[in-house]
């Protein structure tokens, strides 16, 4: 089965092709939200990576076109489109959702919405990307996903990393829901996990929000935390593609028309209405 994945939640919009094994939906939704048996032997064809800014509108289709070719398939044979669902840039989440309807229309392609810090943390497995990516982690290692939020806050997620069960691969294990916190409140949440935790175990923080809030966030945990260069770890549509698969193995589509961005805050125009009902009728 091939499906696209498509992530334009930060400055850099990514677009992957993998092809998933077919397997039986499971009876019951797994403890974790991904199936290690389904994301672990997708094959990348594809993961074309555009540094477009805020600006995905204008580039989102041609980087699409791009993976598509890489892959060496057409857009009639996708069984199913994977899209980061967010939290992330709020123009981005509503161009990729917008874009991922538009091409199922009228098709049986099935989507699917996923979370983009879990897809983020789990570019650091080893296998799901190119070699290059792949990071030597410890059980018991937290991956940190950490986008940056503006105003002084960040979108943020906690994974454990674990040895698989059955296997040799490691799996995440989420600790916690993705928010949008202030960037004090993200360290302090990352340090009592830390102090949780196996003895020695450090951090590994991924996402533009580690650089850009390095010295409240990773400096302050004195040693114990590691940021990853944004350059390099950033956003990989073949990851969300990857996920998006074991999403679809565990609990089927998405429905079209509830599928919508998680933002994980409301936007300035919520706030202003809200802000304004609060304060009643001017006289």
């Amino acid at each position: 089965m091939l499906l696209l994945g498509i992530d334009t939640t930060t400055r850099v919009g990514s677009v992957g092709v993998v092809r998933a094994p077919i397997v039986a939906p499971a009876h019951e939704a797994p403890s974790s939200a991904i199936r290690s048996d389904v994301a672990g032997r997708c094959e990348v064809l594809a993961d074309v990576v555009r540094h477009a800014g805020l600006e995905h509108g204008s580039a989102l289709l041609a980087s699409i076109d791009e993976s598509l070719a890489t892959a060496g398939v057409a857009l009639e044979e996708v069984a199913a489109i994977a899209v980061a669902s967010g939290p992330g840039s709020f123009t981005g989440l509503r161009v990729a959702l917008a874009t991922a309807k538009g091409l199922a229309l009228g098709s049986t392609v099935a989507l699917v919405g996923v979370p983009t810090l879990e897809a983020l943390a789990c570019t650091l497995l080893p296998g799901w990307l190119e070699p290059g990516l792949a990071q030597e982690i410890p059980p018991g290692t937290l991956v940190a996903a950490c986008l940056d939020a503006r105003k002084g806050e960040v979108y943020g997620a906690i994974f454990a990393v674990r040895a698989e069960e059955h296997g040799s691969s490691c799996v995440l294990e989420r600790l916690t829901p993705d928010r949008a916190l202030r960037k004090h409140a993200f360290r302090e949440t990352l340090a009592a996990l830390l102090a949780r935790g196996e003895a020695g175990a450090r951090a590994l923080l991924i996402g533009d929000g580690a650089e850009r809030h390095r010295a409240q966030i990773v400096d302050a945990l004195e040693g114990r935390a590691v940021a990853l260069p944004f350059a390099r770890y950033h956003p990989r549509g073949a990851a969300v593609a990857r996920v998006g698969a074991a999403l679809l193995a565990a609990n089927g589509p998405d429905d079209r028309a509830e599928l919508v961005p998680h933002y994980a805050r409301a936007s300035e125009a919520e706030i202003a209405r809200a802000r304004s009902a609060d304060e009643g009728p001017s006289r």
